[in-house]
């Protein structure tokens, strides 16, 4: 009996220490998974605190350059604020009031004050970084147009060391995260320049240097900038990791909400005009013209119209001139050879001519004062130099010629509207239509044309595709119809399939032969991006 005790004493202690064992096997196991839940928790929380500032950075931004011609007087829209590089004015959060040169991008922290919010900080607790693409920053401004054919010069690869998105990207905001340790050289973020967000403006000790694909997040010069990955070697061990989170703003992001603005406007100038001219839309201006914008009878399809026609014999003969030497100037621009110097000689003997004609007659339709004539003179006069065509070809866009050209155009372009546009219309005299007026196409349908008796009698229009919606398509009294993003490589601004794809090249003559217009989420959106509305007198199309 006491033996059989023994034995089941045994067999107790040894079931107990299992049992012991176990528990503490659950504990163990209990430990880890709470921990490995708790981990994931805070890492998703920390994503999630990232993502929600970077959103909130992006959307800052782009109502700043929607709106920068509102707030700015005389200005374009589409520009984007300078970084905070340096605490302007000691002040944290602003933007730089100048940051480089002309065109060239810039890197900073987010000038989080200058675009009404309060320090955004990524995950891990930092305060966000941004670049903007030189071709999109406030000051110092860029020379090209402020429309869709500004391209970005930033750059952004995913982990395989690919880009994405070339030409698109204007601006980068940036989450630097934490520091990672076993990087080199090693990140230093101490200082007190910025007392908020704490840390200094160095770059580098905030974005990552990716020495495998050479990509360094922090050099603005090269303007490349490569999303979150880990490099292994061979055994599978991480030997470079790069932790920076983005979110990249595009051409796209700006342009088609000022698309939209832009077009909206034109279409309240014709609905208001057309009150007042018993439900008649104007003349077009010819595709040919670049620089006046004049409606022009019988011209059912062209370019939005600024002024009335022009029957004043001396002003067409200048613009005619002018015309004919800027073609002149282009070849040069091309090769400098005996046919083109002398077709330049005589371009400019013609333009002087009849723009000191236009002086001395002093003409009252439309009023052309010396802000136009002056340059026109000189830019004939300097063209009949001997050896103008060598200067062209080696200085395309900033020689005498071509400047004193540019300057008579944009005088003449700046012109007050003479077209009888509405009080209501203040589209033309604005600083944001001497960038778009190329880009804005427009057709009047024969039954609504001047002089007709302002019905459709089977002229009328249609548009289709899934960026219109409006009732009514195929009774439509005009169309708006604005180019989106260059689908050629460069534009020719006489070329009209540069601008507008082939469905909506040619001036319609009824509903049968409808526009095309898609939303950006379309898949036919990449091929045809024109944007087109459509005029029915406030009926439906408002």
């Amino acid at each position: 009996m006491r033996l059989q005790q023994f034995h089941l004493g045994k067999k107790y202690q040894r079931g107990a220490a299992l049992m012991v064992m176990l528990v503490i096997l659950v504990m163990g196991a209990a430990a880890f998974l709470v921990n490995a839940l708790n981990s994931s928790a805070i890492k998703l929380s920390r994503q999630d605190a990232t993502s929600t500032a970077l959103a909130q950075a992006k959307e800052a931004l782009i109502g700043y350059a929607v709106t920068y011609g509102d707030v700015n007087a005389n200005q374009a829209h589409g520009y984007l604020p300078c970084p905070d590089s340096l605490g302007t004015l000691g002040i944290e959060g602003n933007e730089d009031p100048n940051c480089g040169v002309t065109d060239a991008n810039s890197i900073g922290r987010l000038p989080w004050k200058s675009l009404g919010l309060p320090p955004l900080h990524d995950g891990a607790g930092e305060c966000l970084w941004y670049a903007v693409s030189g071709t999109y920053k406030n000051n110092p401004k860029t020379s090209t147009r402020m429309n869709w054919d500004n391209t970005g010069k930033l750059q952004v690869f995913s982990a395989d060391g690919n880009e994405i998105a070339t030409n698109e990207i204007v601006a980068v905001v940036i989450a630097p995260s934490a520091v990672i340790s076993d990087n080199t050289p090693t990140q230093d973020r101490s200082g007190t320049a910025a007392p908020i967000c704490g840390g200094n403006y160095t770059p580098a000790a905030y974005l990552d240097n990716d020495t495998a694909h050479n990509i360094n997040n922090s050099d603005i010069a090269a303007g490349k900038f490569i999303l979150p990955h880990d490099h292994r070697d061979a055994n599978g061990n991480v030997t470079l990791s790069v932790n920076d989170q983005f979110i990249f703003i595009t051409r796209q992001d700006i342009w088609s909400a000022i698309e939209k603005r832009i077009a909206q406007e034109a279409r309240q100038c014709l609905d208001d005009y057309a009150v007042s001219a018993g439900g008649r839309y104007p003349w077009a201006a010819p595709i040919s013209d670049t620089t006046f914008y004049v409606s022009t009878t019988n011209t059912l399809f062209g370019r939005l119209p600024r002024h009335q026609p022009i029957t004043d014999p001396d002003i067409i003969a200048m613009m005619d001139a002018m015309t004919s030497l800027q073609a002149a100037v282009d070849n040069c621009k091309l090769a400098n050879n005996s046919t083109n110097r002398n077709t330049l000689d005589s371009s400019g003997i013609s333009l002087e001519n009849a723009a000191k004609t236009v002086r001395n007659n002093q003409p009252t339709t439309p009023p052309l004062s010396s802000s136009v004539t002056t340059p026109a003179i000189s830019a004939g006069v300097k063209a009949q130099d001997s050896i103008r065509c060598s200067s062209i070809l080696s200085n395309p866009t900033g020689n005498i010629v071509q400047t004193n050209l540019d300057s008579a155009t944009d005088a003449m372009s700046a012109l007050p509207p003479t077209l009888g546009w509405p009080v209501s219309c203040t589209l033309f005299t604005s600083t944001p239509w001497s960038h778009w007026r190329n880009m804005v196409f427009y057709q009047v349908a024969d039954g609504f044309k001047p002089g007709s008796a302002a019905s459709c009698g089977g002229s009328c229009l249609s548009v289709e595709g899934s960026g219109h919606t409006v009732a009514g398509s195929g009774s439509y009294h005009a169309t708006l119809i604005v180019a989106g993003k260059q689908l050629t490589v460069n534009r020719v601004i006489t070329n009209l399939t540069d601008y507008l794809e082939a469905v909506n090249l040619l001036p319609k003559v009824d509903s049968t032969k409808p526009f095309k217009t898609y939303r950006i989420t379309d898949g036919n959106y990449p091929t045809i991006n024109d944007y087109v509305l459509c005029l029915d007198g406030g009926t439906n199309c408002t």
